[in-house]
Order: C-alpha cells, then structure tokens, then sequence
C-alpha cells in the first residue's frame, strides 16, 4: 500500500491529500481529500492517474523551473547562483 501524498498552498500549510484508488490490484482512479477541516471532504477525484505520479509531468516541471531561475540569474545581478530545490506539490 502507498501511503498519501500530502499536497500544501503557497503558504506552505497542508492542504490536500492524494490517494490512489485500486481495484484487483490495478489502479483505477485517484482522489484528493481536504487536509483542512473547514473546505470541502472531497476535493476531486478522477479515473485518471494523479499528476504528480506521471514522470514526463514531474521532468517537465523541474525542467521549467531551472530554466527559470537561469533566466532570473542571467536577467539581474544575483551575486550568488540560484539553486532547484525539492519540489513540494501545491493544491
């Protein structure tokens, strides 16, 4: 069993967990549950896979994201280079 992904906001707060959904030992769906007692219990849920789980979605990101900060470097005058940190997924 995998145990949930926790999902924060920008404010680095929990809000969100993911679960996947299995059915004779396949997976079938997801579904995202509020990690705050005053949103809605259910959040979503799709027979699709969770985007955090699909490799080209995650490569794709990190790579957005140096690209970004080379950019900012390039573009002003950081006296020190801007490093990629862990990514933290945000719902």
């Amino acid at each position: 069993m995998k145990l949930s992904t926790v999902y924060y906001d920008l404010d680095g707060k929990k809000s969100a967990y993911s679960f996947n959904i299995i059915e004779n030992k396949q997976q079938i769906g997801h579904i995202f549950i509020s990690a705050i007692k005053d949103n809605f219990p259910v959040l979503e849920f799709s027979k699709g896979k969770i985007p955090d789980e699909i490799p080209e979605f995650i490569t794709r990101s990190e790579s957005l994201v140096q690209e970004r900060a080379n950019k900012i470097e390039s573009e002003s005058n950081y006296r020190e280079e801007l490093t990629v940190g862990k990514m933290k997924p945000l719902y």
